[in-house]
């Protein structure tokens, strides 16, 4: 498969770079196990607003990396749906997340399928001060969001309140499209928040399982 490359025309001087994210990322690579080869990074263009939007697709060894600008941060105190209309589908959706109002920000949506079984990556560094959601949903039931998905260990929900940066990693399938929904919680008032966004498919383990090792994200470059 040949992995499109969407260039964006801009670059900030004051974007993100992923060294600056959570220092907890040692834990993609617990297994100890090396990608045979480097991942191929592509460029992305802009998010769609809705999760019904244009998925990425990505086979074993391939990124697409995005930077970009939420508009304005902060959840009220109750939701009323997230703005998604689900009623013509019957699909209950749990966006946002539980303990979350609706974002008063702006919510963007990277929808991704991949090619073959196994492990979706993620990595993510803002704004210093900011809480940022990344929340990995399953949307193959009329493009409304199921989950949001949990770490199976845990049962931490994926990509919930990062400060700074996230990363996580998801065991994923051929077939379904997921959506990775990208919103600032906090703190209200915000006008802006710049990230850097990066999602892969990493190369299967040694064994040929789905414990592959994520790649990491390449440096931004003002």
């Amino acid at each position: 498969m040949s992995l499109p490359v969407l260039l964006l025309s801009t670059a900030c001087s004051t974007w993100p770079t992923w060294s600056q994210a959570a220092a907890d990322t040692a834990t993609l690579y617990a297994a100890g196990e090396t990608p045979p080869e480097a991942t191929v990074w592509a460029e992305g263009a802009d998010l769609a607003t809705s999760p019904d939007g244009e998925a990425i697709e990505l086979e074993p060894g391939t990124g697409v990396q995005f930077l970009l600008s939420l508009s304005g941060a902060g959840t009220t105190a109750a939701s009323e749906g997230g703005g998604l209309d689900t009623s013509a589908c019957g699909v209950s959706s749990q966006f946002p997340p539980t303990d979350r109002g609706d974002y008063t920000g702006e919510v963007l949506w990277l929808p991704v399928r991949v090619t073959e079984p196994g492990t979706l990556c993620l990595e993510a560094a803002w704004s210093s001060g900011h809480t940022v959601d990344l929340l990995l949903y399953d949307v193959s039931q009329c493009a409304v969001p199921r989950g949001p998905i949990e770490d199976p260990t845990s049962g931490v929900v994926l990509g919930h309140g990062g400060v700074d940066g996230t990363a996580w990693a998801a065991g994923v399938v051929a077939g379904p499209t997921y959506a990775v929904a990208i919103a600032a919680a906090a703190p209200a008032g915000t006008d802006e928040v710049d990230l850097v966004v990066g999602v892969s498919e990493a190369f299967p383990g040694p064994s040929g399982g789905d414990s592959g090792a994520c790649a990491a994200m390449p440096e931004v470059s003002p």
